[in-house]
Formats: structure tokens, sequence, C-alpha cells
């Protein structure tokens, strides 16, 4: 991620960690939420319960993603033994992407809203500009674009069903009662298998952006506003 020129990047950066970071920490935030409702403290009592990005941001993850475009966020410590329904893990695994989603749909909402006000010919302005050099609406409505567009990617990305992405439990969850022994068999090699997705993502080029996209274009089709990081 961290290409092209010097002024560009900057800008990227400046628009990208906002963004990144409160996605992360709605997501993260979200999971200790949803765990405490349904009856363990785990995450509430190691301070998770939080909305104070420190608590959730992970320096390393971060600068991981802004180099290589793939990093992480604190995860949340859960204890299913102290959840209330056989189902609760499930929640709360997806509660994360749909904190992501909820705040897509915000900044949707937002966009169309300025872009309705800089109409041209009739039709909504989606145009924003990768610069601090324009009056502040259109600052604004860039860094919605980067809220709008990385908090789907986001959504989507965690709800792949490998581990240890939150969509790996919905895989969890059908296997723990169908086929308990091939879940078993699957647990006992996560290690293995999160290396093998790793380097597909990292060294199949356009691998992990294609399948991301493939699935939230459809959903910012539904919401009305396309997908734009507007710094290139």
């Amino acid at each position: 991620m961290l290409l092209g020129d010097p002024h560009t990047l900057i800008l990227r950066v400046l628009f990208f960690i906002p963004a990144l970071v409160l996605g992360f920490t709605l997501h993260e935030f979200s999971h200790a939420l949803v765990a405490n409702l349904q009856g363990d403290p785990t995450a509430k009592n190691a301070g998770r319960l939080s909305l104070n990005p420190r608590r959730h941001v992970d320096p390393i993850g971060l600068i991981m993603i802004l180099v290589i475009g793939l990093g992480y966020a604190k995860p949340v410590p859960v204890n299913h033994s102290k959840m209330r329904g056989r189902f609760s893990p499930l929640m709360v695994a997806l509660a994360g992407p749909a904190a992501n989603l909820v705040i897509a749909i915000i900044a949707s909402i937002a966009l169309k809203v300025i872009a309705g006000t800089t109409a041209t010919l009739g039709g909504p302005n989606f145009a924003a500009f990768c610069s601090i050099s324009v009056p502040p609406i259109e600052i604004l409505k860039t860094e919605l674009f980067y809220i709008y567009t990385l908090n789907l990617f986001l959504m989507v990305f965690n709800l792949f069903p490998i581990p240890p992405l939150d969509g790996f439990e919905l895989v969890r969850t059908v296997l723990r009662r169908s086929n308990p022994r091939l879940l078993f068999q699957i647990e006992m090699n996560l290690p293995q298998i999160l290396i093998v997705v790793l380097l597909i993502f990292l060294f199949v080029p356009g691998v992990l952006h294609f399948v991301v996209n493939f699935v939230a274009s459809p959903v910012a089709l539904v919401l009305g506003v396309p997908l734009n990081f507007p710094c290139p």
C-alpha cells in the first residue's frame, strides 16, 4: 500500500488511518459488548468493553495494513463456556462484521447527502479529491469514502470462513453438531491452514483484492455509493 509519490502517500495515510482506527475499534468493541450480553464478562474484565482505540488497535497490525494491505487488531478474549446459548459464540463472532456494515451504511447515507448538495446535471456528485487544500466539505467527503469503503472491506474480509476470522465461527457452529470429528481435525491444523491462507493472500497477486471486491461491490450497489479510495 505504501507506494507512489511522497505527497500522495502522506495524504493516503492521513485519510486511511482514522477510517481504519474507527473500523477496528467498533469491530472489537462489538465483539466485547455482545460477549458480555451473552454472559461472558472476559472481555469486559480485560478492559475491552471500551471505545478507546488504544484498547483495540495493535500498532504492528496497523503498520502491516499500511505496508502490505493485510493486518490485524487485538483479538477480544472470549470464554465460550460462560456464554448462555448454543449460538452465542456465533452471535459474538458476527457482531464485529455487523459493526463494520453499520459504519458503512451510516457513511453511505452521509455521502449521499453531501453528493446531493453538490449534484451535477441532476445526479449526485460522488467525485472526491485526494487533497486537504479543498473546502472542508470535500475533505469530509474524501474521509467518508475511506470510512465507507474500508469498513465494507473489513466486513467482507472478516466473514471469510477461514480461521482465525469471524466467518469461521459459522463453520464451527455447523460442524460442531454435524461433523465434530472433521471440526477437531481442522482445529488441530489451524496453524498450518493459517500459514497457507496468508501465503496465498501475500503471494498470489490480486487474489485478496478480487475476492473482497467480488463480494463488496454488490453490497455497495445496494447501498447506492461506489467503492472508492480517492488517493490512488
